[in-house]
């Protein structure tokens, strides 16, 4: 290969050359290689199993979940971003979870020929291969030549950052791709000053968002300060304007996009985790992160994550470090060309200190010095985004192209033996070992038992686990609607929420004697969920015996069981409506020979636990406490009635429930007593009555879905 000449510039705006359709396709290829390299042994494992730390398919999991879903609901024709298939019987809004369709999408043909697990692995290949061309073709639009730009591709693609990505499984993660992709086309956008191009690159930034909600988010910062450098380094006010309508059409067509998913924008707050600032801070960049040692290294990467995690135990997953190497070409850089590279300097230091979070962390130990992430926290999207160390996959695009620029002026003046040493020193410093591959599969039954039987419905399987993904691999074999589920934001679940026998099972606490009669049959007939399942491995005694015994009660029997997992069918004609106390507004419950009671403060809630087609009457006795009080009552917080309600003795109260899923909240006034407690009222006898005959639960119809190809079912 003929060395380049051409001049080192490193512009913010430029058009990439034009190159041969082979020198493109060999690129391209180069780094897809590059990447079963990097993987290895993955490709061995293409359908059946994954990288993922920890030995068991977590987020791994979830991401092929998330293929499935995809190809699913495209096929269907259902709502992307609406499920009704985890958490049943609840509709999920996946927008904000990690979906990331624009994969589901790109590896279609591989999930429908091979399934969802090779898809996930495709992903992950598709990332370096996607991911270096068009860091290349970055670099090249920056004006450096094929071996640099090449250089400048592996640096993202092959970095600590983009591996520790693959080792924690997130696959919107993973594929960070679009990143490189996104700044190409902003740079080329703010050259042309096109409408083409304008669309082009917020086409990409969407491509971007909906890919990865943090990406794309990050992005649009990102775009703040290069569009910023531009404009002020522009001195003709003619393109400075122009370049400047073309930045704001690509935010106007972002945004106005993304409106459609986001609105209202009340939804933004409700998304916002509650202790936001310490999770940020958790899961910012510290400086010590920054050291140059590879974690995953095949020879020093044990004793590296060992230091580094006594320093710092959340910075080997952060992978922040570009190695020494890098930083030498970029200070060979920055100083034989500063005119040329302090804008991306200024750009790599910008992204850096975003990533340190809302407030700086030297290793573990919190400052209390605050940061410039801490200012976009006054807007409300980014106090959903708990991870600021992200903003280092962003960083990787100026540090590659200011090592780019280094080996290049290398190369320019005659260094041709400093080259070669370079070179190896980045690739030595990326190496990584081979990777752990962790099997998947699933019990046949989930398939062949859950696909034959003639019931239609729903499955919970128990114990319940919100942090494991398991049961939604099962779901790809089974196909039928999920109890429960892994994800990033677990939804707030409304039948989980009241004293039930339902709760009782789902949270593995005993259900002592109550105001209501537990029916666990008819909790979960009324929820339209038929199977149930119980996992003793990995179980304590005390919560196998308890699990073990309330699925042994009528209305469900056993159809298949072995040591480790057992299969139970629930009798739907068990469905019975169901009024119960709000866990978090009731006392415990009380009681003597006569009868059992609790106490409420100044108001509380009783909840159905499944939607009812027709109306119900609700029943309950109350007493007041100290001294005769009202009580009013509202239905899904309209006002529909108020009583007086006697002390010394308990009155009957009647309420028509119409039918759906209601509230009824109590409300009066309330005493402090002896002992502590504002309580008000106490109530008894709960109980939940249909006044038609024919009535049932609704529940939404959703079809048992055909298994999913191949792995993970066995």
């Amino acid at each position: 290969m003929a060395r380049e000449t051409t001049p080192a510039t490193l512009p913010l705006t430029a058009v990439a050359p034009a190159e041969p359709l082979l020198r493109r396709l060999g690129v391209l290829l180069s780094f897809l290689l590059i990447g079963v390299i990097f993987t290895w042994p993955m490709v061995l494992s293409w359908g059946h199993g994954v990288i993922q730390k920890g030995g068991v398919p977590v987020d791994s999991g979830q991401g092929i979940w998330n293929l499935w879903w995809g190809y699913t609901a495209i096929s269907q024709r259902w709502p992307l971003f609406l499920t009704s298939y985890l958490f049943f019987p609840q509709s999920v809004d996946l927008f904000w979870q990690p979906v990331s369709m624009p994969s589901a999408i790109m590896v279609w043909p591989i999930i429908a020929g091979f399934g969802p697990v090779a898809g996930f692995n495709t992903v992950t290949l598709l990332s370096f291969a996607i991911g270096g061309y068009a860091s290349y073709r970055l670099a090249r639009a920056g004006g450096l030549n094929v071996l640099s730009a090449l250089l400048a591709g592996f640096v993202v693609i092959a970095s600590p950052y983009h591996l520790q990505r693959i080792l924690g499984g997130s696959m919107e993660l993973i594929a960070m791709q679009w990143l490189p992709v996104y700044v190409l086309m902003l740079m080329h956008a703010l050259e042309r000053q096109t409408i083409t191009a304008t669309l082009a690159a917020a086409g990409a930034l969407l491509l971007t968002t909906l890919s990865a909600q943090y990406y794309g988010l990050f992005s649009a910062v990102y775009s703040l300060f290069h569009v910023g450098l531009v404009l002020m380094l522009t001195r003709d006010w003619a393109t400075r304007w122009r370049r400047l309508a073309v930045a704001i059409g690509i935010a106007a067509i972002w945004a106005s996009t993304l409106l459609l998913y986001v609105w209202p924008l009340d939804r933004l707050g409700a998304n916002t985790v509650r202790n936001w600032y310490e999770v940020q801070v958790f899961h910012s960049m510290a400086l010590v992160d920054l050291l140059p040692l590879n974690m995953l290294h095949p020879l020093w990467g044990t004793w590296a994550s060992q230091t580094l995690e006594a320093w710092h135990p959340i910075g080997v997953e952060i992978g922040a470090t570009f190695g020494l190497g890098v930083l030498g070409l970029m200070i060979y850089a920055l100083v034989k060309a500063w005119r040329q590279t302090w804008p991306w300097l200024v750009l790599t230091i910008v992204l850096l200190m975003l990533a340190l979070g809302p407030e700086l962390k030297v290793s573990a130990w919190q400052t209390g010095l605050p940061m410039p992430f801490l200012l976009l926290d006054l807007v409300t999207p980014f106090r959903n985004a708990s991870r600021p160390s992200l903003f280092v996959a962003l960083a990787l695009l100026p540090i590659a192209l200011i090592a780019g620029l280094g080996l290049q002026l290398l190369m320019q003046r005659g260094r041709s033996l400093v080259v070669p040493l370079f070179i190896g020193l980045i690739i030595v410093e990326y190496l990584v070992a081979p990777w752990a591959i962790v099997p998947l599969g699933s019990d046949p039954r989930y398939a062949a038992l859950l696909q034959a039987e003639p019931v239609p419905g729903a499955i919970i399987e128990l114990p319940v686990r919100t942090n494991a993904s398991q049961p939604m691999l099962n779901q790809i074999c089974h196909g039928r609607p999920l109890a429960g589920g892994y994800l990033a934001r677990t939804p707030d679940y409304r039948p989980a929420q009241h004293a039930s026998a339902f709760a009782s099972v789902w949270y593995r606490t005993p259900l002592s004697a109550d105001i209501f009669t537990a029916n666990l049959a008819g909790d979960l007939a009324a929820l339209g969920i038929t199977y149930a399942t119980l996992e003793a491995q990995g179980l304590n005694a005390s919560d196998a015996a308890l699990l073990g015994s309330s699925l042994n009660v009528p209305g469900l029997s056993l159809i298949d069981t072995d040591e480790t997992l057992r299969f139970y069918r629930i009798d739907p004609t068990y469905a019975r409506p169901g009024l119960y106390p709000h866990n978090d507004d009731w006392f415990a419950p009380e009681g003597d020979a006569q009868r059992i009671w609790r106490w409420m403060g100044a108001s509380a809630r009783l909840g159905m636990l499944a939607a009812w087609s027709t109306p119900v009457v609700a029943q309950f006795e109350a007493t007041a406490y100290g001294e005769d009080r009202p009580l009013t009552l509202e239905l899904d917080g309209q006002p529909i009635a108020s009583t007086g309600i006697p002390t010394g003795a308990y009155r009957i109260i009647r309420v028509l429930m119409p039918p759906g899923t209601t509230t009824l909240e109590l409300a009066s006034p309330a005493a402090l007593a002896p002992e502590g407690r504002t309580i008000s009222l106490a109530v008894s006898r709960l109980t939940l009555a249909t006044t038609t005959e024919g009535g049932g639960p609704f529940v939404p119809v959703r079809p048992v879905l055909p298994p999913g190809a191949r792995a993970p079912c066995q």
